[in-house]
């Protein structure tokens, strides 16, 4: 529950709250997570709870976000740090981070297919984009290892209505708990914000 911090603030200002960690994240039972299975668990959650005033969501969550919604509940605004462009990208960077080889990438999304039934160009949100029609704050760090900055930028201005906050020396983690990250949500939040 990365974003437990934030929970007073936002029923100060009149939200309820509905907080969750994805599969094999903070609390959640698990070893293994995927975008098929983010995108599932938030539909699960979205169609429980109903049309939310709000999503936040962090990484892989704010990447998969973009497929979950439905009719039935999207958000009326998204706040989204640190969202993949590009699950297919994201993978090769972490092959180079840790001294993969490229060629292992067939067969790696052989067996998440075999899983999920799903490719990662399934989640390339590039095209996706372009449809969104809500207000979104998109938040990325420069110096983010994990999802690089640039395709943060990308992501926000792909997004019709979507207004990019750059951080600098916060990396992938750290800027969810930054003061600055927080009041620029806030902010984001308020009912006049437009």
């Amino acid at each position: 529950m990365r974003f437990i911090g934030w929970v007073p603030l936002l029923r100060s200002m009149g939200y309820a709250v509905v907080g969750f960690d994805q599969p094999a994240h903070g609390l959640s039972a698990g070893s293994i997570s995927h975008m098929t299975q983010f995108v599932a668990v938030q539909q699960h959650v979205g169609r429980h709870f109903g049309k939310p005033s709000a999503v936040i969501a962090h990484s892989l969550g704010a990447s998969s976000i973009v497929f979950a919604q439905e009719q039935s509940w999207r958000p009326e605004r998204f706040i989204l740090i640190a969202p993949l462009l590009a699950p297919t990208d994201s993978v090769f960077q972490q092959f180079d981070s840790v001294g993969v080889a490229h060629k292992v990438f067939k067969p790696f999304e052989a067996v998440l297919h075999s899983l999920t039934g799903r490719r990662f160009a399934d989640y390339d949100a590039t095209s996706r984009l372009p449809l969104l029609d809500r207000p979104a704050l998109i938040i990325h760090d420069r110096r983010d290892r994990e999802t690089p900055w640039e395709k943060g930028a990308r992501f926000a201005e792909l997004w019709p209505g979507a207004r990019l906050f750059t951080t600098e020396g916060l990396g992938h983690n750290r800027l969810i708990d930054h003061p600055s990250v927080i009041d620029e949500v806030m902010k984001f939040l308020k009912p006049d914000h437009r």
